[in-house]
């Protein structure tokens, strides 16, 4: 999954949306969940952001809005991408291994 733009706070859920893994600025949210989710996602950002999953089996997502978000999915990339009333917007992520050589 893809976002030519994602900017603001944000709340990110994985699987049980329940309990956010992270919380804050796009960027250091992101930058927790990858860290708590090593082996099994995978991403980056820098304005522009992806998420990858590389586990063996498939991750629900869920980021809900804090503040002063904005964002434009790159809906195409994955059609399991829905912007909820409530702002938050969920996808699925299938697993995807990356190829090693």
């Amino acid at each position: 999954m893809s976002f030519s733009q994602i900017a603001g706070a944000w709340s990110i859920y994985v699987d049980d949306f329940e309990m956010p893994v992270a919380t804050g600025n796009i960027g250091a949210a992101l930058s927790q969940l990858l860290e708590l989710y090593s082996g099994k996602l995978t991403g980056d950002y820098d304005g522009v952001m992806f998420i990858q999953n590389i586990d063996n089996i498939p991750h629900r997502i869920k980021l809900v809005p804090e503040s002063a978000t904005s964002f434009t999915a790159n809906t195409e990339d994955n059609p399991t991408f829905l912007v909820h009333e409530d702002g938050s917007l969920t996808f699925c992520l299938a697993n995807s291994p990356i190829e090693t050589i």
